[in-house]
C-alpha cells in the first residue's frame, strides 16, 4: 500500500471506531438513559490495546487490562440507581446526585484514558510523536473534565417547566458529554497508528528526495 493510501485508511479506521462507538452509544439508550455504554467501550479499548500488543493474553494479562473498569462499573450503577430513586420519588437533591454521579463516571473514564498507556501501536511511536500523542489527549482531557461539571451545572440551574423537563435536558447534555469522552478514547486508540503511519510516508519520501 502506498503511503498516502496507508495514511488515508488509518484515518478511516480511526473515523470508523468512533462512529462504531456512537452507535453502541444509540443501541443502549433505546429503552432508557445509561452511560454504561461508555464503560463497555473503556473496557473493549483497553482488551483490544492489549492485545494488539501482546497477542495472546494469558489471566494477568486480562486482569491488567480490565481492573481500571471496576469503578467505572460501580459508578454507572449508582448512576442508575440514583435515577431511578428520582423518577420514583422526586425532589432536587435526588436529581443532583444523579448528577453529580454521572459527571464523576465521565471524569473518570476521560481521567482513566489520559493517564493509562494502550493505544494501537503506541509502543511503536518514535519519542517526538510520543510527546505529541500524550500532549494532546491531557489537552483534550483537561478541557473535557472542565466542562461537563461547567454544563452539567449550567443545566440545573437553567430556568423549565418542571424536573422532568430539566432531566431531559439533563440527560441530553451527559449523553453528548459521554460522546466528547468517547471521542478523547477514539483519539487515545488511533492516533497512534495515524502518527507512525504519517512518519512513515514521511520517511519514504525523504528517502526519495
Amino acid at each position: 500500500m502506498s503511503p498516502p493510501l496507508s495514511v488515508a485508511a488509518s484515518v478511516g479506521a480511526c473515523v470508523a471506531y468512533f462512529v462504531a462507538g456512537v452507535l453502541l452509544s444509540r443501541a443502549s439508550w433505546r429503552g432508557t438513559f445509561d452511560l454504561g455504554w461508555l464503560v463497555v467501550a473503556f473496557l473493549i479499548a483497553r482488551c483490544a490495546a492489549a492485545r494488539l500488543e501482546k497477542g495472546r493474553l494469558g489471566a494477568r494479562d486480562y486482569v491488567t487490562a480490565l481492573w481500571p473498569t471496576a469503578p467505572g462499573f460501580l459508578l454507572e450503577w449508582a448512576c442508575d440507581s440514583s435515577l431511578r430513586s428520582f423518577r420514583l420519588q422526586g425532589g432536587r437533591w435526588r436529581l443532583a446526585v444523579f448528577a453529580l454521579l454521572s459527571c464523576l463516571l465521565l471524569i473518570f473514564i476521560t481521567t482513566a484514558t489520559a493517564k493509562l498507556k494502550f493505544g494501537v501501536q503506541a509502543d511503536e511511536l518514535s519519542p517526538e510523536d510520543e510527546a505529541r500523542w500524550r500532549g494532546a489527549i491531557w489537552i483534550g482531557a483537561v478541557a473535557t473534565a472542565v466542562s461537563i461539571p461547567v454544563g452539567t451545572l449550567s443545566v440545573l440551574t437553567i430556568r423549565t417547566e418542571g424536573p422532568d423537563a430539566r432531566l431531559d435536558m439533563l440527560e441530553s447534555w451527559l449523553y453528548w458529554a459521554s460522546l466528547i469522552v468517547y471521542l478523547l478514547l477514539t483519539m487515545k486508540m488511533m492516533l497512534p497508528l495515524v502518527l507512525n503511519r504519517l512518519r512513515a510516508a514521511r520517511s519514504r519520501r525523504d528517502f526519495r528526495s
